[in-house]
């Protein structure tokens, strides 16, 4: 009755605006039906083609560009509730539809002709390379379309420049081909990843909170707190670490973990900022923990032409002594702030139900790649037996609406991958066609003389700067293609030198001005952005040490060397990164003077020298050095005082 009545007493325009919004929401909920459907198109295609492929691979990517370009257009429409914004929407799907439909259909005569493109085949790919670069801005920024934009202008005008830094004067529609229409640039190894590797690891780590397996991480972060003093944070930092290997963003991962990891580290009494510090340093080691680590190993597999196998052994002492240094540092911070032992209650059910949920296709995984399945077949099983585990238990089977969304929001995260990709692939191609790498890295090396610690010193602060404004997976693959090839050739592992380039766009998620990661944790955990900055910097210090003895003693990843050289430089690493802990946290059994705190700052920095080849002096002189100031700490603390480790 009182509905009836507020009906009768409704305005004319009030009657309209009701109808306006009520077409509105059906439109709404029709283009998120349409979305869901072409997601479900798109797994189905990808499915499709790892058992029976249809299409040579050009074809392929081009269907794959096709699904991302309309998953795009239909999420810019379903965000924009004005008419004016959904025109636009609705124009891009158009252009991006006739676009790779001409591709498609012209694919022969175009890759016959490449380089040499007709009147409409000009109109084509300067469309293409306008829709890529407008859905790279709207989800990842500028910073992509300005690095694409600096080296087509390159390529079309740096013949002007002359001397090193010219080049010859390249055809504009040389150019113009090699932006995409010619099967480069926008077509090749950057698209062929995202469709034939990252597609179903994405799905993956989108289904993960469907099924919701964040409750599973929560609870046992709280077993693990348990078992010690501070030990929320212990637990906090391990389940974090988990979910984030999975998961591989950074920024994504303090997000999800977060929320529930850093208010548990305050109720233990953690500083706001310290407890924001510790999860953006935990979020940041998971993708670089195997045997997952993200989507990262795979796309170093593929740029390096090996096999996840053969890359797996190089990752895993590095992820230990992060883990190490992390561990040790929140140990300092236990003791440092005086944090008391809690007893917490935990769900023991959520952990036996999220358990075989997240081992057992971790393990199938793990399993199928050592077997040497190509990675999007091991994924792809691994995406089944997530979902499979997970309807085995009440507590973890997701009902259909929630696997629904999670299948979707995976092939939109997809989607946005796949144009970055693109757009990257434009940049390569233009640094490649003007010889852009080899002039970089020789005005590196020019302006570091021929010193190899700057020049890796240098390399490092670029992989930051990239790794500010971009996910790490994406910063590495810029500096790896452009910088590495010239670092090899001053006769470093290729290896090493992908490995320095993916730690350091890793830690620049933790890294002041920009720390993205830091800057979630600090909304989450009210605290100032600049101090949860510096503290998960401090957190995370004693890894940045790790890519220099990956580049200076091969042993750290697993090649070749003499044993007792070995033995020295990996002694050396962990002595290193205590030596960055200590000093970072200020505490070692008490407080430490500024003095104490520079010399460990000292002996850290001498163990790197150590192993660049500047002789055993450095290394005797870090270790009995180090050796001797912890003793000295130790003699010195106060009677009474309790041991570094905290009580069980």
């Amino acid at each position: 009755m009182t509905l009836f009545f507020s009906i009768l007493v409704t305005s004319p325009t009030q009657k309209k605006n009701n109808m306006t919004n009520s077409e509105d929401s059906k439109a709404q909920k029709l283009v998120k039906l349409a979305m869901v459907l072409v997601s479900m198109v798109t797994i189905v295609y990808h499915a499709s083609y790892l058992f029976r492929p249809g299409v040579n691979a050009i074809l392929h990517q081009n269907i794959h560009l096709a699904m991302a370009f309309v998953l795009l257009s239909l999420h810019f429409i379903s965000t924009k509730r004005t008419l004016g914004f959904s025109l636009v929407g609705l124009i891009v799907l158009a252009l991006s539809l006739a676009v790779t439909i001409y591709i498609h259909l012209e694919y022969e005569r175009l890759a016959m002709w490449a380089g040499f493109p007709e009147f409409w085949d000009v109109i084509v790919g300067v469309i293409l390379v306008l829709l890529v670069t407008w859905f790279t801005y709207l989800h990842w920024g500028g910073i992509f379309p300005i690095l694409a934009g600096i080296s087509v202008a390159y390529a079309f005008f740096g013949h002007y420049l002359g001397g090193v830094i010219g080049h010859p004067l390249l055809e504009p529609k040389l150019v113009l081909s090699s932006m995409g229409i010619g099967f480069e640039g926008v077509y090749g190894m950057m698209l062929n990843l995202s469709a034939n590797v990252i597609f179903f690891f994405v799905i993956f780590g989108a289904l993960f909170e469907s099924v919701g397996i964040s409750d599973f991480f929560r609870e046992l972060g709280k077993m693990i707190g348990n078992r010690f003093r501070g030990g929320t944070a212990v637990g906090s930092a391990a389940s974090s670490s988990l979910l984030g290997m999975v998961t591989g963003g950074s920024v994504i991962n303090v997000a999800l973990a977060g929320s529930f990891t850093i208010p548990a580290m305050k109720n233990a009494r953690f500083r706001p900022e310290v407890a924001g510090g510790i999860e953006s340093t935990a979020s940041t080691g998971g993708g670089l923990t195997p045997p997952v680590m993200g989507i990262a190993i795979f796309i170093m597999a593929s740029l390096l032409n090996t096999t996840y196998t053969d890359l797996l052994p190089a990752v895993v002492l590095p992820a230990v002594v992060f883990y190490f240094g992390m561990f040790l540092s929140i140990f300092l911070v236990i003791r440092r702030d005086n944090i008391p032992k809690l007893h917490l209650e935990y769900a023991s059910q959520d952990i036996k139900a999220g358990l075989p949920v997240f081992l057992i296709p971790i393990s199938i995984l793990v399993y199928l790649l050592i077997k040497r399945y190509p990675p999007a077949y091991a994924a792809f099983y691994t995406v089944l037996a997530l979902i499979v585990m997970s309807m085995l238990n009440k507590r973890t089977r997701p009902t259909a609406l929630k696997l629904l969304e999670g299948l979707t929001k995976g092939c939109v995260i997809m989607a946005s991958l796949a144009l970055v990709l693109a757009m990257i692939g434009i940049f390569v191609s233009m640094v490649n066609m003007t010889s852009a790498g080899p002039k970089l890295t020789s005005m590196i090396m020019a302006f570091s003389g021929g010193n190899m610690l700057l020049a890796l010193f240098l390399t490092m602060f670029l992989c930051m700067i990239l790794g500010c404004a971009l996910p790490a997976p994406i910063a590495y693959m810029v500096v790896a293609l452009v910088v590495a090839p010239g670092l090899k050739d001053l006769g470093v592992s290729i290896v090493a030198t992908h490995l320095f380039c993916f730690y350091f766009s890793f830690l620049s998620a933790v890294t002041p001005p920009i720390a993205g990661a830091a800057m979630v944790a600090s909304r989450i955990a009210g605290a100032s952005f600049m101090k949860t900055g510096w503290e998960a910097l401090k957190f995370s210090l004693p890894f940045f040490v790790v890519p220099y003895f990956v580049i200076f003693n091969p042993a750290v990843i697993f090649e070749s060397q003499p044993v007792l050289s070995a033995a020295i430089g990996i002694t050396l690493m962990f002595l290193s990164a205590s030596s960055m802990a200590f000093f970072a946290m200020g505490y070692l059994f008490g407080k430490l003077s500024p003095l104490e705190r520079l010399l460990f700052l000292a002996f850290g920095i001498m163990a790197i020298f150590q192993t660049s080849g500047h002789g055993f002096v450095w290394g005797i002189v870090a270790g009995f050095g180090f050796t001797g100031l912890c003793l000295f700490r130790f003699i010195k603390k106060n009677p009474g005082q309790e041991d570094l480790v905290p009580s069980t």
